[in-house]
């Protein structure tokens, strides 16, 4: 994952993140040199394994060893990993937030005005806003599914994980009916932030502003002039954990961007203010 930034046509940041896979097997020092500073340039000969775990304890005989170094190498190598992948996510969320501010379009539908308590001082001007998604949401939806396949664990990683007693964090994405990928990731924080950025598309919605000649609005300041929102089409569905009585009946929720809570059930009724808007 690459990040480069320009400022005045100069290079100000220049920004790589990389993951790799396997487990090292053996290493050999080839070479080593201070730089300065404490620093070091040093060449290394590896065995590295990408179809299973490297066994750290080896029996000979009556005595055991364990191989410190090569355990020491590959924990070091996973914490590279899991730090780099949310340094990857937090990038692909940026751009995703830049992309969802330019993905829709409104169209406003304007009643006639009505009187409020029949006297000419208030008036009310009901309004209907119409939203369309344009090509960038298809955009963001490959953009945001080719960079999760491409640093998701593999399955014999993930069971390296386990084997480990570290956590793998699952999650599923759907950019369409015939693309979809089962994605294990290796840290709870890039599904925070995946999950944050769904939720940013609450802004980008309504990422617009009413005026009416004498002052100016924004939905999202001011919730209490909505009368509903019917969001069904951009609801999220979300896994939820089962009942207490250890049955789950129903598995996933449409969530909301715009509500705070969301009936857990397959069928929860969209655009009924049932809870708080956010």
């Amino acid at each position: 994952s690459s990040k480069t930034d320009i400022l005045n046509d100069e290079l100000v940041n220049d920004e790589i993140v990389s993951i790799s896979t396997g487990n090292i097997q053996s290493v050999e020092v080839i070479s080593e040199v201070q730089i300065s500073e404490g620093r070091y340039a040093t060449t290394l000969k590896t065995t590295v394994s990408v179809t299973k775990l490297t066994s750290f304890v080896a029996s000979k005989g009556v005595e055991v060893e364990f191989k410190g170094s090569l355990f020491a190498f590959n924990i070091n190598q996973q914490k590279l990993n899991e730090k780099n992948e949310v340094k990857a996510i937090e990038d692909l969320c940026k751009v995703i937030k830049t992309l969802a501010d330019v993905s829709f379009h409104h169209i406003i539908h304007i009643s006639d005005p009505v009187s409020i308590n029949a006297s000419n001082e208030q008036w009310k001007i009901p309004m209907y806003i119409s939203v369309y998604a344009n090509n960038n949401i298809y955009n963001i939806s490959k953009y945001l599914n080719a960079t999760l396949k491409g640093i998701s664990l593999s399955n014999i990683d993930a069971n390296n994980y386990i084997k480990l007693g570290k956590n793998v964090f699952p999650i599923s994405f759907a950019a369409s009916e015939n693309d979809y990928s089962y994605i294990l990731l290796r840290s709870e924080q890039s599904v925070q932030n995946i999950l944050g950025t769904m939720y940013y598309f609450n802004h980008s919605l309504l990422n617009f502003k009413i005026s009416n000649g004498v002052e100016e609005w924004s939905i999202a300041s001011n919730p209490n002039k909505i009368k509903y929102i019917y969001d069904y089409a951009f609801r999220l569905f979300i896994k939820i954990y089962p009942f207490s009585d250890g049955i789950e009946e129903h598995p996933y929720c449409k969530a909301s961007v715009f509500y705070k809570f969301c009936s857990p059930r397959n069928n929860c009724n969209a655009g009924i203010a049932t809870g708080d808007i956010k």
